[in-house]
């Protein structure tokens, strides 16, 4: 005679030994990053970061000094005795703000309303929420604008076009030339500052040699001149009496738009004229130069 036993085994699921990172992207040093497991009634937790450090705290608040990669292991168990574990590894970054402009450009429409346009990148860690930008046309002003219309995470390009039109007069537009300067970023001055200003040339396909700005100044001045091909650029200055200061002063021009800096922080207050020699071409600009404010 046969006996048959029957035994019933039960199986209990193993806990749920996920956790979630918050924030999810973009960590980076001396900013908190919680851990939160998504299984919420074991009662024991033990957490291992690959830095050495060890928790049995139910969730974690951890802020990395260091940038870097790490990972981060939680083993829990359940009021069965069931044991889990599960890992994340992630990267902790510098924070970085940093946008630059790649190129400017403007366009005039036959009214004479001048478009000014930039392509903007983020060069930085950090995704950009909003930035203060101006443009400065010579003969139209200063027009400072403000962009929060989406969010630009980083290595993305961004197509800025100002609303604002200036206009400028059939004489103005012969040598206009556009800058555009990046303000702020994220309510704070760009880390990087040196991609922050470019400017563009309206009639870009000709030379023309632009007025210098600032004028008046109290310090050096920059004079905006555009090629059609590389050349010499050769300075002489002179002041109201017609007394020579500075001869020939020569700088290697490239083709397109080259802004030259005249060394007029030292002159004396008063009117100079600048002679600006291209090949066989002559032009005529005037400086007044102020008494340095301190």
């Amino acid at each position: 005679m046969w006996i048959r036993l029957t035994k019933i085994i039960y199986a209990n699921p193993l806990p749920d030994a996920s956790f979630t990172l918050n924030p999810s992207t973009y960590l980076f040093n001396d900013s908190p990053i919680s851990f939160t497991p998504n299984f919420s009634s074991a009662v024991n937790y033990f957490w291992n970061v690959s830095d050495g450090n060890t928790y049995s705290d139910p969730s974690l608040n951890l802020t990395f000094t260091n940038q870097g990669a790490y990972t981060v292991s939680l083993q829990l168990t359940d009021n069965l005795g069931c044991t889990n574990n599960s890992s994340q590894a992630f990267t902790v970054g510098l924070r970085n703000t940093d946008l630059g402009i790649i190129a400017a450009r403007s366009t005039i429409d036959n009214d004479g309303f001048v478009g000014i346009e930039a392509d903007l990148f983020n060069y930085g860690s950090t995704p950009i929420t909003e930035f203060e930008i101006l443009y400065k046309l010579t003969g139209g002003g200063i027009m400072k604008e403000a962009w929060t219309a989406d969010t630009l995470p980083p290595s993305a390009v961004l197509l800025f076009k100002f609303s604002s039109k200036a206009f400028l007069t059939i004489n103005e537009r012969e040598n206009a030339i556009s800058c555009i300067k990046i303000l702020t970023v994220n309510s704070n001055v760009d880390d990087n500052i040196s991609n922050n200003e470019n400017c563009a040339a309206l009639n870009s396909n000709k030379q023309l040699v632009a007025e210098p700005y600032p004028n008046p100044a109290d310090g050096d001045v920059t004079l905006p001149i555009v090629l059609t091909e590389d050349q010499t650029i050769t300075i002489t200055i002179y002041d109201y009496l017609g007394k020579l200061i500075a001869e020939n002063l020569t700088y290697d021009g490239v083709t397109g738009l080259n802004f030259i800096k005249i060394p007029s922080a030292t002159y004396s207050s008063g009117t100079y004229t600048l002679k600006i020699s291209i090949s066989d071409n002559n032009y005529i600009r005037k400086l007044i130069k102020q008494s340095s404010s301190k």
